[in-house]
């Protein structure tokens, strides 16, 4: 398997800072200590190993590095909620001293720690990632690991609970908590997760009005930070939350991410057949618990559209495929700069030697592998489409005697 050491020097890199961020205290217990005592040493070997230049140890690097990863993020998320409850026990976390929201992050940390063990995490860490060469999942930091914490808490239901950790916890601590906690959690409690697309804003006012395209309403964010990104007709996944609960004004909680129109225009296709499956098991199910039914499903397509999970393809066939997307999508290009109707391309003398070409494109390739080539050359993705459309034309008897196809 070809290793990517810079893929590997980021991960290392990130879980040194995770180890940072995680000082042992005693109150450890035994098995997160030896965790934490460990890794030093462990990353150091991984390190070595990289350095050897051995091809014969590099296969062996991604197995290490993973179970490392699980291993660590694991024991640092436990110790760091038992820190907390050690602090409050012990009287030197003053709650009182700490925004609302990270009081309530602190204690949803605590909670969830009750419910999510190792092996239980590393279940939940592959479902949404994604497998990657058998049993291996990976995920960015950034916007993907803290998706997958908003799943974790608002989407998933944990195995063993009969519903999300957020409502186990309001069922549990809603009435031992202080008015401000009180009322940010029903607001968590109300959270509308969706792919959004932006139709109006308002930058002075940092407001922007969006349509959600699972249920067809729409919403008021009032958020700075994206309303100075994002624009007019931007579509992007994220999860709404209600500044007062009843009233149509929601800030985005945490990250989004924006998706390209090609990149939506294939997802869609995906999300309109998986829809229709939901709602005939589930009739009457809301919009927010048909996207809960599939965030991480829509997670591992994003991966295999944009190549995350692909780099196992050679470097030959990728730069064959690139390369007659790259010269498809400019023939459509300048061909639309003459005609207004793509499907006027039949008359072109160079239309069948493009097409077969495009045929063998399709019989070499994956799925994964064609949606990705779609997301990068909008008129590849025109093209395709046209194709489509003319093999379901012919197979309905029109053109049926046209020469060469």
């Amino acid at each position: 398997m070809e290793i990517n050491i810079d893929r590997i020097q980021a991960r290392l890199l990130k879980l040194r800072q995770l180890l940072d961020t995680c000082p042992l205290y005693k109150g450890a217990q035994e098995e997160i200590k030896q965790i934490l005592n460990q890794a030093p040493q462990l990353l150091m070997a991984v390190e070595a190993l990289l350095r050897s230049n051995d091809s014969q140890v590099f296969n062996q690097l991604n197995d290490v590095l993973t179970t490392a990863e699980t291993d660590i993020e694991w024991a640092v998320g436990v110790a760091k909620g038992d820190e907390i409850v050690k602090r409050i026990k012990d009287g030197t976390e003053t709650h009182t001293d700490l925004p609302a929201r990270e009081r309530l992050l602190n204690r949803l940390l605590t909670f969830s720690m009750t419910f999510i063990d190792k092996e239980i995490y590393l279940k939940l860490f592959q479902e949404f990632g994604g497998d990657v060469d058998g049993d291996r999942a990976y995920m960015d930091p950034g916007e993907e690991t803290e998706a997958f914490s908003q799943w974790l808490l608002y989407d998933r239901i944990i195995p063993g609970q009969s519903c999300v950790l957020i409502k186990l916890f309001a069922q549990s601590k809603m009435d031992e908590l202080p008015s401000d906690e009180q009322a940010l959690l029903n607001g968590y409690l109300k959270n509308w997760p969706s792919v959004f697309e932006v139709i109006e804003i308002n930058r002075k006012k940092n407001i922007y009005t969006v349509k959600d395209h699972l249920s067809g309403k729409h919403l008021k964010f009032r958020d700075k930070s994206t309303s100075e990104t994002l624009k007019k007709n931007a579509i992007f996944i994220g999860r709404a939350i209600p500044f007062h609960v009843g009233e149509n004004l929601y800030y985005p909680l945490g990250k989004i991410l924006e998706l390209s129109d090609t990149l939506w225009r294939i997802l869609s296709g995906h999300v309109h057949e998986w829809a229709g499956a939901y709602y005939r098991e589930h009739p009457g199910a809301s919009s927010q618990d048909f996207f809960r039914s599939i965030n991480a499903r829509l997670r591992r397509k994003l991966l295999e559209i944009t190549g995350k999970k692909n780099e196992h393809m050679t470097a030959k066939a990728e730069v064959q495929r690139e390369n007659l997307a790259k010269e498809i999508d400019l023939f459509v290009k300048q061909f639309k700069k003459n005609h207004s109707d793509i499907n006027e391309v039949i008359a072109h003398p160079e239309i069948i030697s493009l097409m077969n070409r495009f045929k063998s494109l399709m019989d070499e390739s994956q799925p994964m592998e064609l949606d990705l080539l779609c997301a990068k050359y909008s008129g590849f993705y025109e093209f395709a489409r046209f194709v489509e459309n003319f093999a379901s034309a012919i197979q309905e008897g029109v053109f049926n005697d046209l020469p060469g196809v």
